[in-house]
Formats: C-alpha cells, sequence, structure tokens
C-alpha cells in the first residue's frame, strides 16, 4: 500500500510554459501546496491564478487560483495554497500525498522530484540526507544535505522512500560560500510538515482517536465505522425479510458494534427501503430484567399505554421481579398489547449480549422473555439479537426460539485481508494520519482467521495512537513497544497489547498497596457458566455488578480500574444505581493474571455468584427495613457463607461483611426464640405428662407423647403444633364438645 507522491506533484508555469517551480497534491484532491516565492516568480499572488501542468498529465495545462488561506510571504514561512478551479478539476489519476511527520527525520534519506532547468518538462529524482532540525529567521526548517537538489526543486515534496510518506517541502538551497571556497554548495532547507499543517487546516491533525479500544462503536461513531460493508449489506436484507434475526459469532467479532454503527450506517445506505428505515429504535443490553427493559423502551414511543394496559402504574417502572409483576399474563397476551401500541411506530428491538440471559436469568424469567420475544416479533415490532456462538446450543435448547433464529440468522465471521485494511487505515486517515505499511501488515498476521480478536485489534490501535498521534504516523516501531514482557515470556501483539496494559495498571495498584483490593474488585465481575454442547467445558464471562456491593476503598479501586479503561462504570436503568463491569471479555480471555486468579478462587467464585449474589443483591436494593429482614440468608446457607469468610476475610468486607453479619442475627434470635418456645413446651409437656394417665384420652395421650418426642428431636415447631392440638382437644372434652379444631 506504499504511496507514490508521483502522482501528486506538479510543475508550476510561469508565462505558460516555463518552469517557476514545483507543488504537489496534499488534503483534496483540488488543493496543491507550494512556496510563495514560487507563486511571485510565477507572476501571481493571493487572489490570482496561474497556471500548471501534472507529472502525470505533462500534456494537459490547469489553471489553479492562489488562496489567501494558507499564504505565507517569502520572508516568513514561504508557504502558498492553490485551489484548481473547478472546470479544470485535477483527473482522477492524481492522488493526494500520504503526509508523515518530520520530528524523527534526522539521519534519514529523503526523496524528492523537481523539475530544474536542464529537465523542465520530464523532472528529474533528487535524494537528500536530513542533517537535523534548526530555524531560519526564526522558523522551524529541516537542514539537508543534497547534490541533486537546486533551483526548480522549489515547493517539491520531501519523501521517505520505504513509506511514500512526505515529511517536508523542499524551500531553498544555499548557494555556495565564496569566502570559504565555495563550500556549502549542497545544503539545502525544507519546511517541515508541521509548519504546513499548521497554516493550512484542511491538514491539520484533529484531535479526536477514531480507535474504539474495547469500547463499542455506538451510532454517532458510523462515519468511521469501516470494514464490514458485506455484513451490514446481509444485516439489512435479514431484517428487510424477517421479524426476528440473530447475529451469531464469538466473543470480540465486533457484534455489538454492527447493530450499533453498522445498523446506523446501514440504514443511511438503504434510506428508501420501505419497512425498515423509519422505524424507532430500542437497544439494550440483555440481563437479569430483560422483560422490564424492554417494557421501558417501547413504554417511551409507544403509543395508547402500555403499562396501564399491564396492569402497572404509569412513570418510571421499578426493578421489581418480574414474574411478580407480570404473572397474571401470558406471553401471548403481553406481545398483544405491545403490538397494538406500537402500529404507529414501527419499532426495531435490539437486544444485545442475548447469552447474559443464561448467565443472569433464571430459567422461568428466560424462557419467559424468548417466549415474548416470539410472539411480538411481527411487522410491528422487528427483533434483532446479538448471540455469542458458545451460548448458541443453549439458545436452541428453547424449540421455538432456536427455529426462529436459525431461519434468519448472521454469522460474523473473520474480515479479510483488504477489510483489515479498511478497518486500520481509513479512521486514521479521516484524522489526517497515515500508517506505516509494515505496521498494517503486522497487524494483519496477527490477527488473520481470529475473529475474536478483532477487539484486541481495536485495543492495539488506540494505544498506538495514544504513541503516535502528534506524529501524525501509526508506526510498527511503537507496536512492538506495545508488546507484554515478563521474566518468563514474551507476548508480542495485540494480545500483548491488552496483557501490558492490564499489568501497568496492576503495578500501579500494587505499588499503592491495593492489589488485594483490585482481586476483590475482579473476583466480583467474572462468573462461570458450561456449554450444553461440552458440559465439561467452563466459561468464564462477565458480570454486571452494582457498586453497592463493594466498601468504599473498593468503590474507588473500581474507579481507578474504569479510568485506565479495564472497567467500565454505568448506572441500572432503573434504579439508577451505579454498575460496573470488565470493559471487554477479551480481557477475561487473554491476561493471565485473571485467569490465574479466578482459577484459584473458582469455588469461591461460583458460590458468590450463583448463591450469595441473587439474596446479597435483593437486600441491597430494598429500602423497607421488614422486608429487607425478610431477604437475608437463609438459615441453610450461613454455614456456607461463615466458612468463606473466615477463609477469605478480604473478599467479604464493607456490605458483604454486613450482610453476612445481620443474617447471622437474625438466626441467633430465632435459635432464642426457639429455646425460650422449647420451655413453654416443655412445661407444657409435662403438664399434660402427669395428667395422661388420669385423664385416660387416648387421642390426647397420642398427641401428647409425639409432642415430647419431636422436642426431643428439637423440631421444635412440629412439637408446638401437637401439644396444642393435644391441649385443644383435651379442652373440648372438658367442655363436652363433640368436635374440635386446633387453634
Amino acid at each position: 500500500m506504499k504511496h507514490n507522491p508521483l502522482n501528486s506533484i506538479a510543475r508550476i508555469l510561469k508565462d505558460g510554459q516555463n518552469v517557476a517551480g514545483t507543488g504537489f497534491l496534499a488534503g483534496q484532491k483540488n488543493r496543491l501546496i507550494t512556496c510563495a516565492h514560487v507563486v511571485e516568480f510565477a507572476g501571481a499572488g493571493p487572489g490570482s491564478t496561474l497556471k500548471l501542468t501534472f507529472y502525470a498529465d505533462p500534456n494537459h495545462i490547469y489553471t489553479a487560483k492562489v488562496l489567501q488561506e494558507g499564504w505565507r510571504e517569502p520572508n516568513h514561512e514561504d508557504i502558498a495554497v492553490l485551489e484548481i478551479i473547478p472546470e479544470d478539476s485535477a483527473s482522477e489519476q492524481f492522488q493526494s500525498v500520504a503526509l508523515g511527520s518530520s520530528f524523527k527525520a534526522k539521519g534519514k534519506t529523503l526523496n524528492s522530484f523537481g523539475f530544474p532547468y536542464v529537465m523542465q518538462r520530464d523532472g528529474v529524482y533528487g535524494k537528500c540526507e536530513v542533517m537535523g532540525p534548526m530555524q531560519v529567521d526564526g522558523f522551524p526548517v529541516l537542514q539537508v544535505s543534497s547534490k541533486e537538489i537546486t533551483y526548480g526543486f522549489s515547493g517539491a515534496p520531501a519523501w521517505d522512500p520505504d513509506s511514500g510518506f512526505v515529511l517536508g517541502m523542499v524551500v531553498s538551497i544555499i548557494s555556495p560560500d565564496r569566502g570559504q571556497a565555495g563550500r556549502l554548495g549542497e545544503t539545502a532547507f525544507i519546511t517541515p510538515i508541521e509548519s504546513i499543517r499548521a497554516v493550512y487546516p484542511t491538514l491539520a491533525l484533529s484531535g479526536e482517536c477514531p480507535y474504539r479500544g474495547l469500547e463499542p462503536f455506538e451510532e454517532e461513531h458510523k462515519d468511521i465505522y469501516f470494514g464490514r460493508d458485506a455484513a451490514i449489506d446481509e444485516l439489512i436484507g435479514c431484517l428487510a425479510k424477517n421479524n426476528l434475526v440473530a447475529i451469531v459469532g464469538v466473543s470480540g467479532s465486533g457484534k455489538s458494534s454492527l447493530v450499533r454503527a453498522g445498523l446506523a450506517r446501514g440504514l443511511d445506505k438503504y434510506s428508501d427501503l420501505p419497512g425498515l428505515t423509519k422505524r424507532k429504535k430500542v437497544l439494550f443490553k440483555a440481563g437479569a430484567t430483560p422483560l422490564l427493559n424492554l417494557l421501558d423502551g417501547l413504554n417511551s414511543i409507544a403509543i395508547g399505554g402500555i403499562l396501564g394496559r399491564l396492569g402497572l402504574q404509569d412513570g418510571p417502572i421499578n426493578n421489581l421481579d418480574e414474574s411478580r409483576v407480570l404473572r397474571d399474563k401470558t406471553p401471548s397476551e403481553i406481545a398483544t398489547i405491545l403490538r397494538d401500541s406500537c402500529r404507529e411506530n414501527q419499532v426495531l428491538v435490539v437486544v444485545d449480549q442475548f447469552e447474559r440471559l443464561f448467565t443472569e436469568c433464571p430459567d422461568e424469567t428466560r424462557t419467559r422473555f424468548m417466549d415474548v420475544l416470539l410472539s411480538v416479533a411481527s411487522e410491528e415490532i422487528k427483533i434483532l439479537i446479538t448471540l455469542r456462538a458458545d451460548f448458541y446450543g443453549q439458545t436452541l435448547t428453547h424449540t421455538e426460539f432456536g427455529n426462529a433464529i436459525k431461519a434468519a440468522q448472521l454469522t460474523l465471521m473473520a474480515m479479510t485481508d483488504d477489510q483489515l485494511v479498511e478497518t486500520i487505515v481509513l479512521p486514521a486517515q479521516g484524522t489526517g494520519r497515515e500508517v506505516e505499511d509494515d505496521l498494517i501488515a503486522q497487524l494483519i498476521r496477527d490477527v488473520r482467521d481470529r475473529p475474536g480478536d478483532l477487539s484486541l485489534l481495536e485495543f492495539a490501535l488506540k494505544e498506538l495512537w495514544r504513541a503516535d498521534n502528534e506524529g501524525g504516523v501509526l508506526t510498527v516501531k511503537s507496536y512492538d513497544q506495545l508488546g507484554y514482557l515478563s521474566p518468563t515470556e514474551k507476548v508480542p501483539g495485540v494480545r500483548g497489547a491488552i496483557i501490558k496494559r492490564a499489568e501497568d495498571e496492576w503495578a500501579k495498584q500494587k505499588a499503592k498497596g491495593q492489589e488485594k483490593v483490585a482481586e476483590r474488585i475482579l473476583l466480583s465481575l467474572v462468573t462461570t457458566t458450561q456449554t450444553s454442547q461440552d458440559p465439561g467445558r467452563v466459561l468464564d464471562t462477565s458480570r454486571r455488578a452494582r457498586l453497592a456491593e463493594f466498601d468504599p476503598e473498593a468503590r474507588r479501586v473500581a474507579q481507578e480500574l474504569a479510568d485506565s479503561f479495564l472497567l467500565t462504570t454505568s448506572e441500572d436503568p432503573f434504579s439508577k444505581e451505579p454498575i460496573v463491569e470488565v470493559s471487554h471479555e477479551a480481557l477475561i480471555r487473554n491476561w493471565p493474571r485473571l485467569q490465574q486468579l479466578v482459577s484459584t478462587y473458582r469455588p469461591f467464585v461460583n458460590w458468590y455468584v450463583q448463591d450469595f449474589v441473587p439474596y446479597f443483591q435483593g437486600w441491597l436494593a430494598e429500602n423497607t427495613p421488614r422486608n429487607k429482614k425478610k431477604l437475608l440468608l437463609p438459615d441453610m446457607m450461613l454455614q456456607e457463607a461463615q466458612h468463606w469468610e473466615r477463609q477469605y476475610p478480604n473478599l467479604l468486607t464493607g456490605p458483604r461483611a454486613e450482610y453476612i453479619q445481620e443474617s447471622v442475627n437474625r438466626h441467633k434470635r430465632k435459635r432464642i426464640y426457639q429455646i425460650s418456645l422449647g420451655v413453654a413446651t416443655v412445661t407444657a409437656a409435662l403438664i399434660i405428662a402427669f395428667g395422661i394417665h388420669s385423664a385416660n384420652e387416648s387421642r390426647g395421650d397420642e398427641l401428647s407423647e409425639r409432642g415430647v418426642q419431636a422436642l426431643l428431636q428439637h423440631d421444635y415447631q412440629q412439637a408446638q403444633l401437637l401439644l396444642a392440638e393435644s391441649l385443644a382437644y383435651r379442652d373440648s372434652k372438658t367442655r363436652g364438645s363433640t368436635s374440635w379444631k386446633p387453634e
């Protein structure tokens, strides 16, 4: 992909035929850069016109206007910008040069091409060695040494022959110093490309990074989302024909970006497609309350009062248990209400990270939600889901839903080399920057045929941007420095980049004495599950946690990890409470330290997420003291909770420890009550026992004896019931009643 500056070079003419100097296309194809003194030598100035021809088309004469914008006088920075007038716009065979950086040009050998007197028509190459940066009349220049550069090279580009990137423009030469035996005859000066960028805003480097790192491309990034044109076309085609569509791909393949930026780009491209482009969009991540997420999104755009028809109060939807809120209606009835409310505003519902239903939802909630989606998918409400490939088999266990997604499925494959080039290069060029050819080749080698490494590629590109953006060129040298080097291994490339970032942040936390706190946070954000295809295979996936789960110190460290992009913070859509999660599952898959940490503590992690968290989160969310007590740990779970607390006190701190202690306290109070009840029951039992033979009432005797046996076995609840029945029976006999009922 090496650039060829010859396709941009022009001869600036004087009197319509003789050469005044050289120029080159930069930025827009009708804008040309040259020296101000060349323009004046051609008899022109700001606002006037001049003639020129291109090296690639020497027989056609073009007319160009000298712009006031970018004009710098010959005795100052000596820069001019020309605009080829519209009726003489440059041919498609011409190309704007690729601009590099002069920051590290010292010692480089550069090429140039100019039109000296003896080669006015055909031109000639020149070669120069950069001696170093300096100033002339207070302005920065590069001093070069060359045997070829002479008059007629003024305004010519000087480029790196390895990459084709232009690093500057030839501005002047030094005449031999007569006082020193004719020396300095090979000295010339180049205006660095940074000076040209500064005076010509079109070439200025924009400051915003076009790479997303571990974050997905959102809808507002559609103009910098490249490399997935084929997938976008396929997605639009699937949605146009089907009411329920699934995008399936491995983790890290870019599914979330496709349904955000890619979908928006596709809807712009096919803006006249009936039944699709005018739809309102509702997008949310699957999670613990997917049906409530769906209702919340649709309620904001539907007509006819969804909530009221479902028996809910208007206003914000509370984060309540779905089965309790909607238990009176079948999925079909819910779907009918939703479709009727969206007839006038047709909707496209996007459910991202559908696999979270299998890691965060009870079976009943997940099945109910899938039933609703099946029933609601229609012309009124189209459904689009993204699904990790390793959860595909589990989704198929819901037979009807599995058949539906198999009928309209888009599988996101690895990018081709050409698509990867677009992904790497086009975002940089959109900000005025370039990417070295060697870097492009190395990046492609590192991710070729590995669709799950697309997120790592974006992360590496963002790291490269941090290193090289000021110079204007992303370099293979910086990429080599991104790799991770430990005493035992070297991990280069995109995987090494994310490990290095994670390890650098870990070193900071360790230096502050906070690594144990960081461990506590990370272990709380991973959950494990098994695939239906391979029950023996364990999948580690990310988990969203409330910040309220952590103690104040852990919350502060979590924010530091979020500032370094290892974690992502947001808020719960219903409670508005802060939540935190691992920024991308690529971190879980590729960071050896985290993998080892989870492996070491896996029994604890499984217990914490599967057994402890469901009760704990309910307790955290409840504000009513009476209801809060009902959400404490059941007695049968206390022993295990206390075991883990004794074994890993560092992992169960703050609100977690408080929750366990409150549960223990309630258990103690119940025991005291049971003992008190037992004493009272024993007393009653003795009274009854003394009267057994004298009363000679077999039914009362039987109940009394069974009650005493239950008491001796510490089954206080059963003892109380039996003895109460005995007393009631005896009382009924005393009153001569023929029937009785225990109280």
